[in-house]
């Protein structure tokens, strides 16, 4: 390499995703995928999804009802696990 050549340094970032409802199934792939992350060097993602109550006909919602705050609520204690037992992951 000549010295009017230079080396260009690309950072290369890897992440995990992993979607989770509470069940077993899916704390056991989260589980997974934060080892896989640590082994890996990744970040790791974690996806929660919600949508509102459909019914046949007209449904009623009652006011102040808020499933994005449920899930919330749902999901932060296992979030907060996960930062305790994986504190070097990055974790979003």
């Amino acid at each position: 390499m000549s010295s009017e050549q230079s080396t260009v340094v690309t950072e290369v970032h890897h992440r995990i995703v992993v979607g989770i409802d509470g069940s077993d199934a899916s704390l056991a792939a989260l589980e997974w995928a934060a080892r896989q992350a640590e082994f890996t060097n990744s970040s790791l993602e974690i996806v929660a999804a919600w949508e509102w109550p459909t019914g046949f006909g007209w449904s009623f919602i009652p006011n102040g009802f808020d499933p994005e705050g449920e899930v919330r609520q749902t999901v932060e204690p296992i979030f907060a696990s996960v930062r305790s037992n994986h504190p070097q992951l990055t974790v979003t």
